[in-house]
């Protein structure tokens, strides 16, 4: 057996997740009150998403030290951070494996109303840094909160 490369593992990929993502959204698109979606719909939906995500894990998996290691990059950064916003309520950021792409640089994510009622906004401070701060602050170069 050849090792494997991780290109034609990223195309299988591609081409695994592509099919079955394609076919739920299909079957989301006919949902509507005349053919509303059904729980055994609902049921083979989930095994398709559940289907992907196994497929990108597994095959992400190949190419990790332990066959584990999916939340650092090679160079050590995380894969994913998260942070809790309100308590109990917990936002994930990916970051972007190329350390310098503007996913990765300051930058609001999202402002949403939480479970108390204030608003709140989710950034990215700094490369690998995430914080919050109330909406009706807002960002100024340099990553500062301004009123």
């Amino acid at each position: 057996m050849t090792d494997p490369s991780p290109i034609d593992y990223l195309k299988f990929c591609a081409a695994e997740a592509k099919s079955r993502l394609d076919y739920v959204i299909d079957q989301l698109g006919q949902i509507d009150v005349e053919y509303p979606l059904t729980t055994d719909d609902a049921e083979v939906l989930q095994s398709f998403l559940e289907e992907v995500q196994r497929t990108v894990i597994e095959s992400a998996a190949v190419f990790c030290r332990d066959g584990r290691d999916l939340d650092t990059y090679v160079d050590g950064r995380p894969v994913r951070t998260q942070l809790e916003v309100e308590k109990g309520v917990i936002f994930e950021y990916r970051w972007h494996p190329q350390p310098d792409h503007r996913d990765n640089l300051p930058h609001s994510i999202y402002t949403a109303k939480g479970r108390d009622g204030r608003r709140r906004t989710v950034f990215v401070a700094a490369p690998g840094v995430l914080d919050t701060a109330d909406a009706g602050l807002r960002l100024v170069p340099g990553g500062e909160a301004d009123q």
